[in-house]
């Protein structure tokens, strides 16, 4: 297929300058609500690593709500290896809340993003009676879904200067 053909099926939007502020804002927002939970929350925190951690507190509460399903995995998986799966989640959210951030590989950081979000929706009881379908994990996920579905960092991110690197135009 010759190139002329393919950029006329390539439909171009024209967004306006409040709309493209508007993603750009969610998706800094998103970085940085992720970038809290990863570095102040757990990272600085002292008490979130080891066995008699935050992080085994949090696990060990799942427990008693996770599906019979999501439950094996914690206790079989998770709680033998809770520091591993500590710092898992704890550089897991740091590396999403810097790739939303700064919009560099924006939607593969979105992506991990909704990984760990789902783990913690599943872990609160989700898919069950009372799985809180309208809260924190629901917002967080609506939030960095945004951002796996649309190209939020061509919109004042790095991707958007990696965009134009690989199609050879100068960068301002």
């Amino acid at each position: 297929m010759c190139e002329e053909s393919e950029q006329a099926m390539i439909v171009n939007v024209q967004l306006s300058r409040l709309t493209v502020v508007g993603i750009a804002l969610v998706r800094i927002y998103a970085g940085l609500y992720w970038l809290d939970k990863g570095v102040r929350q757990k990272m600085l925190d002292p008490t979130w690593i080891g066995p008699n951690g935050d992080c085994a507190f949090v696990v060990h509460d799942m427990l008693a709500k996770a599906p019979g399903f999501y439950r094996a995995f914690l206790q079989d998986v998770v709680v033998p290896n809770i520091s591993t799966f500590g710092h898992l989640v704890e550089w897991g959210e740091t590396l999403v809340g810097i790739s939303l951030l700064l919009g560099l590989f924006s939607r593969w950081g979105a992506i991990g993003g909704l990984f760990l979000v789902t783990n913690y929706f599943l872990g609160n009881g989700g898919g069950g009676l009372h799985d809180g379908w309208f809260g924190i994990d629901t917002a967080t996920f609506v939030m960095t879904l945004w951002n796996a579905i649309l190209p939020t960092g061509r919109f004042f991110g790095l991707d958007d200067l990696l965009q134009k690197r690989r199609k050879g135009q100068s960068l301002p």
